[in-house]
C-alpha cells in the first residue's frame, strides 16, 4: 500500500498536475495583486496578534487563529474564483481539455495551486509564533496543532472554491458561490 501511494505521488508530482500547478501557482506572482493580498493578509492577522498580546499579557497566537476562519472566508473564494471561471470564459478551457491531460489532473492541479498559494500567505504569518518564542513561553505544539488545522480549514475551503469556479463563467458569481457555501 505505502509504494503504490509513493508512485502515485510520484506521477502525480512528475506528470501533468505538476505541469498545471507551476503554471497555475506562478500565475498568482505574475501581478502585484498577490503580494497585495499577501500584505493585507499579514497586516490584519498582526493587528489580531498583538491587540490581545499587549491587553491580555499572554503569549498564545489562540486570538490570530480564532480570526482565521472569518478571514479564510473571504481570503480563499478571492484566491480560487479565478481557476476554471476565468479558463471557461476566455475559452481556453476547451485547449486544455483537447490536451492530453486527464480530468482530475487539471482540477487537482488548479486546486493543489490555489491551496499551495495560501501555504505561502500562511507561512509569511509564521512571524507571530516567532516572535512569542522571544517573549514568553507558548506552547510549541499547540501552535503547530493550530497552523496545520488553519490549512486543513484552507483546503478545505479551496475545494469548495474550486467546485464554484467551476459552475459559472463570471468570476463575481464563483465568488459569491464559493463565499456562501463556505458561509
Amino acid at each position: 500500500l505505502v509504494q503504490q501511494l509513493k508512485a502515485l505521488v510520484v506521477k502525480l508530482i512528475e506528470g501533468n498536475t505538476y505541469t498545471i500547478f507551476k503554471k497555475e501557482f506562478n500565475s498568482y506572482f505574475y501581478s502585484l495583486i498577490a503580494y497585495i493580498v499577501i500584505v493585507v493578509f499579514v497586516l490584519i492577522c498582526g493587528y489580531f496578534f498583538a491587540a490581545p498580546l499587549f491587553v491580555m499579557n499572554q503569549s498564545t497566537i489562540r486570538h490570530v487563529v480564532s480570526m482565521f476562519p472569518l478571514l479564510l472566508l473571504f481570503f480563499i473564494p478571492a484566491i480560487t474564483m479565478r481557476l476554471f471561471s476565468e479558463e471557461i470564459k476566455v475559452g481556453t478551457i476547451e485547449i486544455l481539455a483537447t490536451q492530453p491531460v486527464l480530468d482530475y489532473e487539471i482540477l487537482l492541479g488548479k486546486y493543489l495551486a490555489a491551496v499551495g498559494f495560501f501555504v505561502i500567505t500562511a507561512a509569511c504569518t509564521l512571524i507571530f509564533p516567532v516572535t512569542l518564542l522571544f517573549i514568553g513561553r507558548p506552547d510549541i505544539g499547540q501552535m503547530f496543532a493550530q497552523y496545520i488545522g488553519v490549512i486543513f480549514l484552507a483546503a478545505l475551503f479551496a475545494a469548495i472554491g474550486t467546485f464554484s469556479s467551476t459552475l459559472t463563467k463570471n468570476q463575481v458569481v464563483a465568488f459569491i458561490i464559493g463565499f456562501l457555501v463556505c458561509f
